[in-house]
């Protein structure tokens, strides 16, 4: 079975067609075995469905994007194992929304897809309450998924893989606490070559703080790729780039293994450096017996 295309259009989900998707839905559930985890992908900024040149279905979110030879086009979905003649076919959904024009427009606009992403994970709840949901997406796109756990009544979201996430801090935070969240557990991949997008994202929206570090909870990890080594992820080959996340080699069988259910959330977490001992103070009595040895 194919990638499931649905789009965010004024706060519903809907079809490339603008109708309803629930009949559509229904039956991409129905061919899913029990316990299955149904995977959503979605975009950042400057992508929208029907856009030309733009089409995150026919680039970023396509199990074979037209997007030619451009070194940035990676098929999420496809890395991921889902589509049509992959691993996990059924089990993927490939989200859109209008992330074209500014910044603010496009915060804006996330915010809207944000609801109409919380309308499509609570009808997955209803339909299969056995299912878990995970999403992913990339920068923008996690105002998206903090939007529909801020907005959703139910939990909606059990797994979030954020790839260099922009928003708020306070926003996640938030998120996490709300009842759409609550249940959620978040990875964001956080790069050194991504830091001046932060620090330019920052200095856009201030003054709130920005997830180019996020909130302090035992459900959202920082993961960085550049602390773990061990992981086996090849080192950064550029200073600035805003895509290594999904870039870098080694990253997908690790992003795969936390969207299905198999790692534990631990895993990303980057081990603390030993915190330096503290000198012991001698003794008076120890500091005058060295004082004789020493004489004698």
């Amino acid at each position: 079975m194919a990638l499931l295309r649905i789009d965010a259009k004024a706060c519903r989900p809907c079809l490339a067609d603008g109708t309803a998707p629930w009949a559509a839905l229904h039956r991409h559930l129905a061919a899913m075995g029990k316990s299955q985890t149904v995977v959503i992908v979605t975009h950042g900024l400057r992508y929208g469905p029907g856009r030309q040149g733009s089409d995150p279905h026919a680039t970023l979110l396509s199990a074979a994007p037209d997007g030619g030879r451009h070194w940035k086009c990676r098929s999420l979905p496809r890395r991921l194992h889902l589509g049509q003649g992959q691993i996990r076919a059924g089990q993927g959904i490939a989200f859109g929304w209008n992330g074209m024009g500014s910044l603010w427009r496009a915060l804006h606009q996330a915010r809207t897809a944000g609801l109409a992403l919380a309308h499509l994970c609570v009808a997955i709840r209803s339909a299969r309450p056995d299912l878990r949901i995970s999403v992913m997406t990339h920068s923008l796109g996690a105002r998206v998924v903090t939007e529909a756990m801020l907005r959703a009544p139910i939990p909606v979201i059990d797994r979030a893989l954020l790839l260099t996430p922009a928003d708020y801090r306070g926003r996640a935070a938030r998120a996490l606490a709300a009842p759409g969240g609550r249940l959620a557990h978040v990875v964001a991949v956080q790069t050194r070559e991504n830091w001046l997008f932060s620090t330019l994202f920052a200095a856009a929206l201030p003054p709130w703080r920005t997830l180019a570090w996020g909130p302090d909870h035992a459900r959202w990890v920082d993961f960085l790729p550049d602390r773990m080594a061990q992981m086996g992820i090849a080192p950064p080959t550029t200073r600035i780039c805003h895509w290594s996340s999904y870039l870098r080699p080694g990253l997908w069988p690790l992003y795969r293994s936390w969207m299905t259910g198999g790692a534990p959330l631990e895993m990303f977490r980057a081990p603390q450096p030993p915190l330096p001992t503290a000198p012991v103070r001698p003794s008076m009595a120890a500091m005058q017996e060295r004082s004789l040895t020493h004489v004698h």
